[in-house]
């Protein structure tokens, strides 16, 4: 939890537990308690997250049969080890982990892949627009702007490589 907080993520924990167990809850997790809903059906938790949609991206992460509404209506679905297969097909992502842990690695490892993502099509775009643009005004050969085409093409996989993390815990066996 202490990477997910310390993230730009808002964090609220929606159960269906009685308000006792959820403050608990949140206590446990360091949470205000203005961040946990209790009381709630899997109904009032689509809901919920229904209305937040309209303002807010939202990630839900479900652990239980009566999570697979709330699953279906967020933009982002993750279960989490343990759950039965019911959440396990109403999400996008599980994580194999059964503590939080793996979401954090998501987080980070989503965040690395979209900065790769940005840089390698920047990349390609300036590579076509600049040769491109040389070898249409004949200002270079076009069969040696042909030639450096796949040049390119290896230079953008080769820094995707490069960037990519490869250490164990974000590998993708671990999340």
């Amino acid at each position: 939890m202490n990477g997910l907080r310390e993230s730009e993520l808002k964090l609220f924990v929606l159960t269906g537990d009685h308000s006792a167990a959820a403050n608990a809850l949140a206590n446990e997790l360091a949470l205000s308690t203005t961040q946990v809903r209790s009381n709630m059906s899997p109904e009032q938790k689509a809901q919920w997250i229904e209305e937040t949609n309209k303002s807010e991206t939202v990630a839900y992460v479900g652990d239980g049969i009566n999570d697979c509404l709330a699953l279906a209506k967020s933009h982002l679905a993750l279960s989490k080890g343990g759950s039965p297969k019911a959440t396990f097909k109403s999400s996008d992502v599980h994580i194999l982990d059964e503590d939080l842990n793996g979401i954090s690695k998501l987080t980070r490892l989503a965040d690395i892949t979209y900065s790769v993502v940005k840089s390698s099509l920047g990349l390609s775009l300036t590579y076509n627009v600049v040769f491109g643009a040389l070898a249409v005004s004949g200002l270079i050969n076009p069969f040696l702007a042909a030639v450096l085409m796949p040049i390119s093409s290896i230079t953008v996989v080769g820094l995707t490589l490069f960037r990519m993390p490869t250490d164990k815990p974000l590998a993708r066996n671990t999340l």
